[in-house]
């Protein structure tokens, strides 16, 4: 079980990590490859569900568990860390988004062109204003 527990939070999220710092990935999905990883774990096979004994709670903490990553909560993290640093780092990155999705330093503009990665920013942008400064 261990090379499977190595294998997931290697190559896995590895994998998927860069992307969770960029994009939202909608709940389904995340539950999709959460249901993935605990076949794996279990079985040893992503299509088959095994008979379960510990909460996957238990499993994805980091004392006392297996350590393996929650992907919606890292998903969540990242995308915070975005919305920080659209709010108060001056990068080319940001002031380029900022001219795009913001009349002034704080109003969003009423219509834009799509983005992939503004809906992650946008729905973490609020939160980020009302806890800090």
């Amino acid at each position: 079980m261990m090379e499977r527990m190595e294998l997931i939070n290697s190559v896995i999220y590895g994998s998927l990590s860069y992307n969770f710092q960029v994009y939202k990935w909608s709940s389904n999905l995340l539950k999709l490859v959460d249901k993935w990883v605990r076949n794996v774990i279990w079985t040893g096979d992503i299509n088959k569900q095994g008979f379960v004994t510990v909460n996957w709670g238990t499993i994805c903490k980091s004392k006392g568990g297996l350590q393996v990553v929650n992907f919606q909560l890292k998903n969540k993290a990242y995308l915070l860390r975005l919305a920080w640093d659209f709010a108060y780092n001056y990068r080319p990155w940001t002031s380029l988004m900022k001219a795009r999705f913001l009349k002034n330093k704080y109003q969003r503009v009423g219509s834009f062109f799509s983005s992939s990665i503004w809906p992650g920013i946008n729905d973490w942008y609020d939160v980020i204003l009302e806890h800090t400064f």
